[in-house]
């Protein structure tokens, strides 16, 4: 958030409730601080606890949490992959010390799929950068606390796009649920970004229709329970993007959800079915979609 974004803010304050109750007292915290705290979560344990008490201060922090600026998933991908001079990126990622960005700019340079499409776009090869801009421009992101110590068999966790969703689920193994809107009749490839500090792991996934009408939901199983926070990042993928190199990965993702969730697996050939009509498919990745529309495929073994 720039100055202007300053000015909104304080604006958007002056405007709301001002009875003495809800005015700033002199132990609230100094409005650039709000800032600061959101972008580089630092928050000390002495705010914390005055925020806990204090209404003035939560409502600043939501209100601040609305006004701050990040990047787009695009900016941060063209950003970190060296192929636009994006000097707000570059100030947010290094000068503001963004961690959500930070995280989310680290599983972008690891996934195998778009470093190939990167090197695609400098080659100028085709409409790879506009596909490419249209799969990051419906991505999603969320920031996944540990799991909680307690008994809690479902733990929720928030994206930051409106009518996403994910439930941790604390089975064997511990299952990510995602929650979608979307329409049953042309289901989407989505890739799945989900990392740490240390490991990052990329997935496809067919969400499948949920108990809601207009509801889409996908399980993805994971190694082990969160022990520190994971970054979460979705999009969907444009199947003519597809090349050799993501056919293992696409038989492995449909294979573990025969298995996990027979019912997902009308939604991968409906998918694989529209996919085999695109006249610029590989002819690498034709096979495979193939196989996966026969109906002996959705077998369980």
């Amino acid at each position: 958030m720039n100055e202007h974004g300053l000015s909104r803010l304080l604006l958007g304050l002056a405007s709301e409730d001002t009875e003495p109750t809800t005015m700033p007292t002199p132990s609230c915290l100094p409005l650039p601080r709000f800032r600061t705290a959101l972008l580089r979560e630092d928050w000390t344990d002495a705010e914390q606890r005055h925020k806990a008490g204090c209404d003035v201060c939560r409502q600043t922090e939501a209100q601040a949490r609305r006004q701050v600026w990040h990047p787009s998933l695009l900016r941060l991908f063209w950003h970190a992959r060296g192929l636009v001079d994006d000097a707000d990126a570059a100030r947010h990622l290094q000068t503001d010390a963004c961690r959500r960005c930070q995280r989310l700019s680290i599983l972008l340079q690891a996934d195998r799929l778009l470093a190939r499409l990167a090197t695609r776009v400098r080659q100028r090869a085709g409409d790879t950068a506009t596909r490419l801009g249209r799969m990051l421009a419906s991505g999603a992101s969320a920031l996944l606390a540990p799991a909680s110590s307690g008994l809690r068999a479902e733990q929720p966790f928030a994206f930051e796009a409106a009518g996403h969703s994910a439930v941790l689920l604390r089975t064997a193994p511990p299952l990510l649920r995602l929650e979608r809107p979307g329409n049953a009749q042309t289901p989407v490839l989505l890739r799945v970004l989900l990392g740490d500090r240390k490991d990052v792991r990329e997935q496809f996934t067919v969400p499948r229709p949920g108990k809601e009408p207009g509801g889409l939901h996908a399980d993805l199983p994971l190694e082990r329970l969160p022990a520190e926070p994971l970054t979460l990042a979705l999009y969907e993928v444009d199947a003519a993007v597809l090349g050799i190199e993501e056919v293992s990965q696409l038989c492995h993702a449909f294979a573990a959800a025969r298995k996990l969730d027979p019912l997902a697996v009308p939604a991968w050939q409906t998918w694989a079915s529209h996919a085999l009509k695109l006249a610029g498919l590989d002819a690498a990745v034709r096979p495979a979609l193939e196989a996966l529309t026969r109906p002996a495929a959705g077998a369980v073994r």
